[in-house]
């Protein structure tokens, strides 16, 4: 292992001005405006539910300190043992992390899938990367087995032993959809073993990938009533509006909106 790790960083000192990045981290922080979303009278804040345990555990900081500054309420709870979504959600965020790992005890968690479904039948917002692409899947395929997943949406997730997209990626919307403006550009990462195999909500993309893998075909982004599932971890720094969108949705019609959330 230390002789691993001696590699690794013969490797990085020869590849990356490590001088150059200290140089850059030294200056004054980099202020990023979020684009301001239209007051909205509601009696209370926009309630995100995001999803944070073992099986649910990759975002950015800065995207979640953000979804706060737009006006949003961050509320974790556990894909793997909350008995449903929590009370009164108005909008989900499932960001990456292991379900594969995790795929029989998300399987048996049905009161969470359940609640999943019935937010997006109700027009919650849920913006899912991913891990999260994989949660809102019908099944997923991991080392033989085939779990249920969600349902939410209509795809056949296969889990591999090698990577399916590595690095950063870069994606131009092309498409109407409720997120994000036609050419808004989306940046960030990507990180997956897992690929589509199949399911007829692939062909709901709503991006063209000018850099990375995506969901395969040159696109991601799949799209379904207010639900966004995409292998793009986006940064918030690249897309400002982002956050807005996301407390915007979880705003409308909040009077209106049977609530959600666990139930005893």
């Amino acid at each position: 292992p230390e002789a691993a790790v001696e590699r690794a960083a013969e490797s990085v000192g020869q590849a990356v001005d490590l001088d150059g990045i200290l140089t850059v981290a030294r200056r004054e922080s980099v202020a990023v405006e979020l684009e301001e979303m239209p007051a909205i009278n509601t009696a209370r804040p926009c309630r995100v539910a995001v999803a944070q345990d073992p099986a649910f555990c990759f975002y950015y900081p800065e995207n979640l300190e953000a979804i706060e500054a737009a006006g949003g309420e961050i509320v974790p709870f556990s894909l793997l043992e909350s008995r449903g979504l929590p009370p009164e959600t108005d909008a989900v965020y499932l960001g990456g992390g292991f379900p594969e790992v995790h795929a029989a005890g998300l399987a048996d968690n049905a009161a969470v899938r359940n609640d999943l479904v019935r937010a997006a039948g109700d027009g919650v917002p849920i913006f899912a990367e991913c891990g999260g692409l994989m949660m809102l899947a019908r099944t997923l395929r991991f080392d033989g087995n085939l779990y249920p997943m969600a349902g939410v949406l209509d795809l056949e997730i296969q889990q591999e032993k090698r990577p399916q997209g590595h690095g950063y990626v870069l994606g131009r919307v092309d498409r109407e959809n409720p997120w994000f403006e036609r050419g808004t550009i989306l940046k960030g990462h990507e990180f997956h073993y897992s690929r589509i195999t199949g399911g007829e909500d692939l062909k709901r993309t709503v991006m063209e990938i000018e850099r990375g893998v995506g969901v395969g075909a040159g696109r991601d982004g799949i799209v379904k009533g207010r639900v966004w599932a995409s292998y793009l971890h986006l940064h918030v720094f690249a897309v400002p509006q982002w956050p807005g969108a996301m407390v915007g949705f979880g705003h409308h019609d909040q009077s209106d909106r049977e609530p959600l959330g666990q139930r005893v």
